[in-house]
């Protein structure tokens, strides 16, 4: 695309293409984590609203900051740090899912769309996950993918408690916006370490 387009119109397709691929799946679950946590005082509300289909303006701010922080982090990067960028982008944030997944307790009594991949994660699949993440880090990015990784594992360490004590676990909103969330925060620390 950096052949045929300037870097802001790279970034702005790059960003479509990654909604595209998980069909927004994703963003919704980024959205309604913002709507839950700022518009509710316990648990029960904040489950709650996270299957409300209704967006409330603190879920618009929360994806529009989010996407900015994304769009002005890509345009940051200098071409050779883009590549590696995107596949720690891609890579670990859905690891932090991962992990989150095989240490965390679901939510909620009833089902939702995280369930069984919350109930059916096994150690084996973190393992192998964990490997396959910093693999791929470590070939792109060589040791300053695996320090991103690393710290990217100890975010979702502490997301992982936070959400335990907030939610009492986690959901597939949860999830979703774990991904958002660390894709936005390893292009941050790339800016940084590439």
């Amino acid at each position: 695309l950096g052949v045929l387009f300037p870097p802001p119109i790279v970034s702005v397709l790059v960003l479509v293409a990654a909604l595209l691929v998980t069909g927004g799946l994703h963003m919704d679950g980024w959205a309604d984590l913002i709507d839950g946590l700022s518009g509710s005082y316990n648990r029960e509300d904040a489950l709650r609203i996270f299957k409300d289909p209704h967006v409330g303006s603190m879920a618009v701010a929360g994806v529009v900051l989010l996407v900015l922080l994304k769009y002005a982090c890509l345009n940051t990067l200098a071409p050779a740090a883009v590549p590696p960028a995107l596949v720690s982008m891609a890579t670990l944030s859905r690891y932090a899912m991962v992990q989150l997944a095989c240490f965390s307790p679901y939510a909620r009594a009833t089902g939702g769309t995280g369930e069984l991949f919350v109930r059916g994660i096994r150690l084996r699949h973190h393992i192998a996950a964990l490997l396959l993440a910093l693999g791929s880090v470590w070939l792109f990015g060589g040791w300053h993918g695996v320090c991103i990784g690393v710290l990217v594992g100890l975010v979702t360490l502490g997301l992982q408690v936070y959400f335990y004590r907030r939610l009492g676990g986690i959901t597939g909103d949860v999830l979703g916006a774990t991904n958002e969330l660390h894709e936005a925060l390893v292009l941050l620390l790339a800016t940084v370490a590439y």
